[in-house]
């Protein structure tokens, strides 16, 4: 049997996606990722894509935090999508996010120091408000 081709997305395909704001590319975006999600094509969503998304999300486009986790987690489940991290890991860093006031990046740290049991390396204290993530001073 064949293995299906799988794709790299960027974040601008997604950004329409989520956001419909220039109809003639979401249109493209809405056909080409409603195929991902019911698993006809695959595609990566990298850990580098998805950051971004969640940033531009977050600070160009001022979405509150809520709706994007909400939009993120959603495409995370597409049943086509490949993630570098596991989805469950990925869904953790959400749920951290959304429950802990902390950025993104430290919640996908913490949900990969929780996942992996490795301590992180960090003067930042917001790791400490995470009793499971074990911070290093260097």
């Amino acid at each position: 049997m064949q293995q299906k081709k799988a794709y790299l997305i960027d974040t601008n395909v997604i950004l329409r996606f989520l956001l419909n704001d220039i109809p003639d590319q979401a249109n493209k975006a809405k056909y080409f990722l409603e195929k991902i999600e019911n698993g006809v094509e695959k595609a990566y969503l990298t850990d580098l894509i998805l950051s971004e998304c969640i940033w531009v999300l977050e600070k160009f486009y001022k979405i509150p935090k809520k709706e994007i986790i909400s939009k993120i987690k959603s495409l995370i489940l597409f049943e086509g999508f490949i993630t570098q991290t596991s989805k469950t890991l990925l869904l953790e860093a959400l749920n951290l996010w959304d429950n802990i006031n902390i950025d993104w990046t430290d919640a996908f740290l913490s949900a990969f120091s929780k996942e992996e049991h490795l301590p992180i390396v960090s003067f930042d204290t917001d790791f400490d408000k995470i009793s499971e993530v074990k911070r290093k001073i260097p």
